[in-house]
């Protein structure tokens, strides 16, 4: 970790130079547990592929634009933001994401002023501007049924990892209440019933199918650990699906 003497967005929450006169405490309260996208920017070219992002908890604000992670604790005077100190992860970036990091933490120390709109947040300084969205809605969450779910991994409650045959893994749970799972090795079938947070299935079963791929095998046995028939829950994050079973989870990722 390094600390700049730069950021960070707010943690006593801001003030909106809005009609009707917002207080920073609504305003706050507005922000806390949401994360904002840059719908557009004024007065720098993003790299391609990347956009702002800029999240708030109860206890600051976190800022990312491709690379380096953010965060750190401000004060808001009237409709201006100053910042204090900003922590930040240490990865390595390309020089295009490197400048731009840089930038970001100019534009926070330039004393942006704020505005909220919902669900529009913009921040302005005298040469650029960040309109940006509510990220639920601008990446809202991919729907359980219906999307085609492929490997990304699995856990032990402890370590994420991913082994051989995980990017062959997938699951698709149907509008017509039918489940398709592919191990990597096996397929398998049933029925399944779900609800906000679980999965219910019924007569789930496996081909038996021997791993082509003897490497596979790890990745196949975990799949069989979590999705054996068992109820699971899940938890999905935009395009991240997550399956857990007692300790053990599946992680997936929503097909393009």
């Amino acid at each position: 970790m390094k600390v700049l003497l730069v950021v960070t967005l707010l943690e006593a929450g801001i003030v909106c130079g809005c009609e009707g006169g917002t207080t920073a405490l609504s305003l706050r309260a507005q922000l806390t547990g949401r994360s904002f996208v840059s719908e557009s920017v004024e007065g720098w070219q993003l790299v391609t592929g990347t956009q702002v992002s800029v999240s708030f908890d109860s206890t600051g604000v976190g800022a990312q634009a491709g690379c380096n992670s953010f965060f750190g604790t401000g004060e808001i005077e009237g409709v201006t933001l100053r910042v204090s100190m900003l922590g930040s992860t240490a990865i390595g970036c390309p020089a295009p994401l490197e400048a731009q990091d840089e930038w970001l933490a100019a534009f926070v120390l330039a004393g942006p002023t704020l505005e909220l709109n919902d669900p529009r947040l913009v921040m302005t300084m005298a040469a650029a501007r960040m309109h940006l969205l509510d990220r639920k809605i601008a990446i809202p969450d991919q729907p359980l049924v219906g999307t085609q779910w492929l490997g990304e991994g699995f856990s032990d409650g402890m370590i994420d990892s991913s082994g051989p045959g995980s990017g062959s893994v997938t699951l698709s749970l149907g509008s017509d209440g039918h489940v398709a799972v592919t191990t990597s090795c096996q397929a398998g079938a049933g029925s399944f019933t779900p609800s906000a947070t679980t999965v219910t299935f019924g007569a789930l079963t496996y081909d038996g199918a021997p791993c082509a791929d003897p490497t596979f095998q790890r990745t196949s046995d975990h799949v069989l650990l979590v999705l054996d028939g068992s109820p699971v829950t899940y938890t999905i994050k935009e395009a991240a699906l997550t399956v857990t079973h007692g300790k053990n989870a599946l992680l997936f990722r929503a097909s393009p």
